[in-house]
């Protein structure tokens, strides 16, 4: 994996921005932050956050990750499939069951919804479906209330985002690996919301619960389907 100094040099090269420059925007003293340029230490999750959006990177790649340079939220815009069009426009075809609320922020703990299933478009396949709090991933476009369609499975491709359980609460976040370091980022598509990372035994503790494949906006909280 690369390391973070040289992740670094590389934001600020194509950025042009001076290390004096990079102080100014996120409030980092001159000397904390030439000894992250130095190579000499790396920041905590915080600054990490702060010198990614500066530069306009992913958190991740400036980790070292071999993922793309930059920002998730621009990457999940490509890959996650909006449903907003009135309904009736769209042919759907089947139900699946909602099974509680996944958190777009702090994680929370999921609370069952039973006997409560939403239609799903053709095209989408998925397994089950979670009801959006919080505004963690709005760089995504998945605000409060929305409804997120699952594909239950046990990993996720690097980069990919995947509803997370974290002992017994459930996040959902764009997920990163890196095996060397035995490391898992899980990380917002809100640039104020700062990454989160687990490591070594944290790791029991983490389970991926499948990959994000859908999001429903606003419909269900108009009425009409349930």
């Amino acid at each position: 994996m690369e390391s973070f100094h040289k992740r670094l040099q590389m934001a600020m090269d194509k950025a042009h921005m001076s290390q004096v420059e990079l102080c100014e925007k996120t409030k980092i003293p001159k000397s904390a932050m030439s000894q992250y340029v130095s190579g000499s230490f790396r920041p905590r999750q915080v600054r990490t956050h702060l010198i990614a959006m500066a530069l306009n990177v992913s958190e991740a790649w400036l980790m070292g990750y071999d993922v793309p340079m930059e920002r998730p939220e621009n990457q999940s815009k490509k890959t996650l499939r909006s449903i907003d069009v009135p309904e009736g426009m769209i042919p759907f075809v089947k139900e699946v069951p909602l099974i509680g609320g996944v958190a777009c922020g702090e994680p929370i703990y999921r609370e069952e919804d039973e006997g409560i299933s939403y239609p799903v478009p053709q095209g989408c396949d998925c397994d089950y479906c979670m009801r959006c709090h919080g505004d963690s991933m709005t760089g995504s476009g998945i605000q409060e209330g929305d409804i997120v369609y699952i594909k239950q499975m046990p990993m996720v491709d690097n980069g990919q985002m995947a509803a997370v359980r974290i002992e017994n609460e459930y996040t959902l976040k764009i997920v990163y690996y890196d095996r060397e370091a035995n490391l898992i980022t899980l990380v917002a598509t809100n640039p104020a919301v700062a990454p989160l990372s687990y490591h070594g035994e944290q790791l029991d503790q983490i389970e991926i619960i499948g990959q994000a494949v859908g999001v429903y906006h606003d419909l269900i909280k108009q009425g009409g389907v349930l």
